[in-house]
């Protein structure tokens, strides 16, 4: 009978703790940093520039590198001769120059409102860490909820390889392809 009475009053004990943990927990909120950065970097006009900017210097590499320079461009009617050739290579590093100026312009924008939301990100990661308590990891544990801490801890790296990948790429290969074709020009 005593065995009963202790084991009747843990039930009502937990029954009363839940409750009192049900009450205490609707108000915490269970909040997260906002991750937007990771959405994609770059605006319309400034993915068309980049765009345009890879293409022109493909079309650089292979003129440069390959040797292919046309002799004759027909849909235009137009032949070019050996003199003539070495001005499409200066006609082609100026388009990637273009290219490459129209992309920086748009580009740092983009860029700057990029670090703007990573600097926020880093802002709200450090308020959320400051603002954990005892309560918001109960509320965490109790809401079944899988743990994010890896998409939090790596988010950091996967922006700066998105960053290096969307911008300094096309900037690196634009120049590269600009300052070959410009000292090949220089050179024959």
């Amino acid at each position: 009978m005593i065995l009963e009475w202790a084991l009747i009053g843990d039930i009502q004990q937990s029954v009363i703790s839940h409750l009192q943990l049900n009450k205490l927990l609707r108000g915490v909120r269970l909040s997260y940093p906002d991750i937007s950065f990771l959405k994609d970097p770059l605006s319309h006009i400034t993915r068309v520039e980049r765009r345009n900017l890879l293409l022109a210097s493909s079309a650089g590499f292979l003129v440069t590198q390959a040797k292919l320079v046309p002799k004759e461009i027909s849909a235009l009617g137009i032949t070019l001769s050996e003199p003539d050739q070495k001005y499409f290579l200066l006609f082609v590093s100026g388009m990637i120059i273009y290219f490459l100026v129209a992309f920086v312009a748009f580009g740092l924008s983009d860029l700057y409102i990029w670090r703007k939301a990573y600097q926020d990100y880093l802002e709200e990661l450090e308020a959320a860490k400051d603002s954990v308590s005892e309560e918001s990891n109960i509320a965490f544990v109790m809401s079944g909820l899988p743990s994010l801490a890896w998409l939090y801890n790596s988010a950091g790296y996967l922006s700066v390889f998105r960053a290096v990948l969307e911008y300094l790429f096309p900037l690196f290969f634009g120049c590269y392809m600009a300052a070959l074709g410009i000292l090949g020009w220089l050179c024959s």
